[in-house]
């Protein structure tokens, strides 16, 4: 007995010394226990599994002894879930005043809720604590119930912040580069972070290690998820519930539409069920898991099924760049940033859920002109503050401004210009050859590298200001999320110039992607670098997502860190030639030689060394059925085209449908092929095929 007790003071006090924060759930329960005059004398602590709310009531049994209190624990892993049991578990309770009653893990009571509410916790003597700890919230009939508004608080237990995160795995003996790196990974959830700790430490002692140091790309092994998994989550409903989880583990936020894209006509259903749960929290634009959740689900699922793993990838990231290309003006920023979070590695999530918060964009006013030339009069000086005004007074519509979010809404904390600008010959009126030497230089070397259309432009970021302090970052972020979207979202954008000083802060991503032009500037004062990229030969989307892998990943492509030469571009064709070609491609797609011909084989979309005209049909046939109403056209093109129906009357008498609607279809998905060609022409974005259709089905090789 001697040798028992003196054990239990070493677990006990090995307990006391790991036990990290909850400092506001200690106090809270501090004033239950004591009976402080605003006290709530039954506690509710709520969240998943993993962020320790066992321990909080082992802590709370803990404090109560420690004052001679009587203290009786329900434990519904031990407990069965009936009223019977649970109240003779409880007994001791209803018999002495100013107990404790413990209920851990009542997640395992189901149905016991009501009952818990109208029978047996009136019957507990005043002055007696009560806490409830689970993974679900108290059911709203609680809070609606005067009778309990006073009685009854409810408290979501929380992850650990980056402090006492860290202090977790010092107490477990991990040192400070250990926790660099497993921080960002297994983020704040107690039980993710212990058995990562001791995972590490396994691996140390095996190996006789000083230290239990991961190498910098460390990830949870399947000794971590394959403890950590099942807390966290609980009994899934099937896979379709599993699915959603990892949908929600790839995205910024989850909304109902973006599930309905992936999952169907269970969206509603599973967003609902998604929101329920504890290791999800709620934002304003949509719901997101907690980051241990998050990390294991992706990790798991990359080790379960590596071939659908990138499958989702794939597919999210196409939803979420046509979610850029077609929401509102003043959500691009947003879009932007939640295909950012998608590539962005372990270490950086947690950045992009929270980075640009910090400030708000709104196009220019007149109102902010002042504002806007004393910031670039404080920034750049009086030569640049004159550019400025030369802008605001030309394309006042190029410029958007940024205030702080939640402070001073008055103030301009950065602002961005970006004149848009013809590509073609230069307009003998044309103001801007005298007074912006960088633009001017600009225009010059597109015209003279490779010859545009009418209706070409080219884009110059003249300017990217951001005022020194707190909302820097914030700003820089916004501002080039906006590029990013720009650029995806201008048709007919041959070229991007930019113009800064090599080094100059807020500039690096320009420095990183876009070679210096031959010929540079020549301004007074300090001379800033002019750099440009042929947006013909590297089109928006292929750089954007070169970009995101390269930039989020720290290892840089050596393919955009070129001088620039003088190729000669693809052709472009006016945009009712383009038309034409796709109709008359079509009518020739079982016919090589005509195909071979066609002025689209000169295009860019047909540029590429393994991409022929015939390839380049297919995908967007294939790409038909994604689209609502899209198979009753892919259907009629296929019988008319691709299987090579002698009429169109026989083509409608195939399908069995009115030669009326069978004309509506096919002239619906002639057009939406030439959309489809045209986007993929000027923005270099591929139609996403269908993965369930074969663009020529029936036909085994091309004649």
């Amino acid at each position: 007995m001697r040798a028992h007790a003196v054990l239990e003071r070493r677990i006990v006090a090995a307990r006391e010394r790991a036990f990290v924060g909850r400092a506001a759930e200690l106090a809270l329960f501090e004033k239950t226990l004591t009976g402080a005059p605003d006290a709530h004398p039954v506690l509710w602590f709520h969240g998943p599994g993993g962020i320790g709310k066992s321990v909080l009531i082992d802590r709370f049994a803990h404090r109560a002894r420690a004052e001679g209190r009587l203290v009786v624990t329900v434990d519904g892993r031990s407990v069965e879930p009936t009223e019977e049991t649970f109240a003779s578990a409880a007994q001791p309770v209803l018999r002495e005043e100013g107990g404790l009653l413990l209920v851990d893990a009542f997640e395992r009571f189901p149905g016991l809720e009501n009952w818990l509410m109208e029978d047996f916790l009136p019957r507990i003597p005043l002055g007696t604590a009560v806490v409830v700890a689970g993974r679900d919230a108290p059911n709203p009939r609680w809070t609606a119930d005067p009778g309990w508004t006073d009685v009854l608080r409810s408290v979501a237990l929380r992850e650990f912040g980056l402090v006492e995160s860290a202090r977790y795995l010092q107490l477990r003996g991990l040192p400070r580069s250990a926790q660099r790196v497993l921080l960002p990974v297994v983020g704040g959830n107690p039980l993710a972070l212990s058995l990562a700790a001791e995972s590490l430490g396994a691996a140390a002692r095996s190996s006789s290690a000083q230290s239990a140091v991961p190498p910098p790309e460390w990830r949870p092994g399947q000794d971590v998820l394959g403890s950590l998994l099942p807390h966290l989550l609980g009994r899934l409903p099937d896979p379709d519930h599993r699915r959603a989880l990892e949908v929600c583990a790839h995205l910024r936020v989850t909304t109902e539409a973006l599930l309905r894209e992936v999952l169907g006509e269970r969206a509603p259903e599973l967003f609902d069920w998604l929101r329920a749960q504890p290791f999800v929290e709620g934002a304003d634009d949509g719901v997101y898991p907690h980051d241990a959740v998050c990390g294991a689900l992706r990790a798991d699922l990359r080790w379960r099924d590596p071939e659908g793993a990138r499958e989702l990838h794939e597919r999210l990231h196409h939803r979420l760049l046509d979610r850029m290309r077609s929401v509102a003006d003043a959500e691009v920023p947003r879009a932007v940033r939640d295909l950012m979070f998608l590539h962005a590695p372990p270490d950086r999530r947690c950045c992009y859920r929270a980075a640009g918060s910090g400030v708000r964009e709104a196009p220019y006013a007149p109102g902010d002109r002042a504002q806007v030339l004393a910031l670039a009069r404080q920034a750049e000086g009086e030569d640049s503050a004159a550019l400025v005004a030369h802008w605001l007074d030309r394309q006042p519509e190029a410029f958007r401004v940024y205030r702080a979010a939640g402070g001073d809404e008055d103030g301009i904390v950065a602002f961005l210009a970006v004149p848009h600008l013809p590509a073609g010959t230069p307009d003998p009126t044309d103001p801007h050859t005298d007074r912006d030497a960088v633009v001017a230089a600009a225009l010059e070397h597109a015209r003279g590298t490779a010859p545009s259309l009418p209706g070409d432009l080219i884009a110059v970021v003249r300017f990217l200001v951001a005022a020194p302090g707190a909302r820097e970052g914030d700003s820089w972020r916004a501002m080039w999320w906006r590029l990013c979207g720009e650029l995806v979202r201008t048709e007919r954008l041959t070229w991007v110039f930019t113009a800064a000083r090599d080094g100059e802060q807020g500039w690096s991503p320009a420095e990183r992607y876009l070679p210096a032009v031959d010929r540079q500037p020549a301004t007074a004062g300090p001379v800033p670098t002019l750099r440009g990229l042929d947006l013909r030969l590297h089109p928006p989307v292929p750089l954007l997502e070169a970009s995101l892998q390269d930039r989020l990943s720290g290892e840089p492509r050596p393919d955009f860190a070129i001088r620039h030469e003088r190729p000669a571009a693809p052709s472009t064709l006016h945009r009712a030639d383009f038309d034409a070609a796709v109709r008359d491609a079509l009518r020739a797609l079982r016919t090589p030689d005509l195909l071979a011909v066609n002025p689209l084989s000169q295009c860019r979309i047909a540029a590429g060394p393994d991409t022929d005209l015939a390839a380049v049909l297919d995908r967007a046939i294939a790409a038909l059925p994604r689209e609502r109403g899209g198979t009753k056209r892919h259907r009629a093109l296929v019988t008319t085209y691709v299987k090579g129906a002698p009429t169109q009357q026989a083509a409608a008498h195939r399908l069995g449908l009115p030669f009326s609607t069978y004309r509506r279809h096919l002239t619906g998905a002639v057009q939406r092929v030439c959309d489809l060609l045209w986007q993929w022409e000027l923005n270099g974005v591929r139609p996403e095929a269908d993965p369930g259709t074969d663009p020529r089905p029936g036909i085994g090789t091309r004649p």
